[in-house]
């Protein structure tokens, strides 16, 4: 009988995990209970920034869901299912961010002061994230250019549901650049 051996960095990741998903029930219900927020189609927004009104922003989140839920109602599903917090910061080190294990994602303010479809979007991308980080997929190293073109895909397909329109056509276009553009810088 051959035995499995564990390398230290799975031991590592798993014991990650679980520290993770202790620190999510820790967020959500100490540091993230007085701001102001509410719940949507089981998604909860928290407003998290002091600098914009909280309901601009939940209502620019509302109209994103209702935009998935319309063109892509599997993936707002699957939204619904995986992102159970959803934050409104002032900054983050990209537009939108997922936090590996903890089912919260976040998005800046400035994401949206966007169009729906942008901020929409976004949280498919986030979203994606989630269900890979759901299936065990560790989302660092060699493999976060991979994960990050799947989470593109994601994102792209999305935005193909919507009814033929040349500014959209430019968007994935851009999207796409940017996307060969870090790969570039990744390797």
């Amino acid at each position: 009988m051959v035995s499995r051996v564990t390398h230290p960095y799975d031991l590592l990741y798993d014991i990650r995990r679980l520290i993770s998903v202790y620190l999510r029930r820790v967020v959500d219900s100490c540091s993230l209970r007085d701001a102001p927020s509410i719940t949507y189609r089981g998604i909860r927004f928290v407003h998290a920034s002091d600098e914009d009104e909280p309901t601009l922003a939940f209502e620019g989140l509302k109209k994103a869901c209702d935009l998935i839920e319309y063109y892509d109602p599997y993936q707002f599903r699957q939204l619904c299912r995986l992102i159970h917090t959803i934050t409104v910061e002032e900054e983050l080190p990209a537009r939108a961010v997922y936090f590996v294990g903890t089912s919260i994602c976040a998005v800046t303010e400035k994401l949206l002061t966007e169009t729906t479809a942008s901020v929409a979007a976004a949280l498919v991308h986030e979203a994606t994230h989630a269900r890979l980080d759901g299936f065990g997929i560790r989302q660092r190293g060699h493999r976060l250019m991979r994960i990050e073109t799947i989470c593109m895909k994601a994102e792209i397909d999305f935005v193909k549901h919507f009814p033929p329109d040349p500014l959209l056509d430019d968007w994935i276009a851009a999207r796409m650049k940017e996307q060969l553009g870090r790969a570039k810088d990744f390797g």
